[in-house]
């Protein structure tokens, strides 16, 4: 007798769960690598979003309008 139809023949974790763990591992890689070049170089998606949040803090903006910059 053969493999019942339909029956699933693997016993091991779904092709889903392994993508979804490589693709985890992968995200929490670039997001480690990204941190490192933020402290190390200051640069990377990290140092971006710490200068957008830092230079629209209102007490940045007095400060410039003080300075007469724009």
């Amino acid at each position: 007798m053969g493999p019942v139809e339909g029956a699933s023949t693997s016993s091991g974790p779904g092709v889903a769960v392994v993508v979804g763990v490589i693709i985890a591992v992968l995200i929490i890689l670039l997001i480690a690598i990204d941190v490192s070049c933020y402290f190390v170089n200051g640069c990377g998606a990290l140092a971006t979003v710490c200068s957008h949040v830092h230079a629209s803090s209102p007490s940045n903006k007095d400060k410039m309008m003080e300075e007469g910059d724009r």
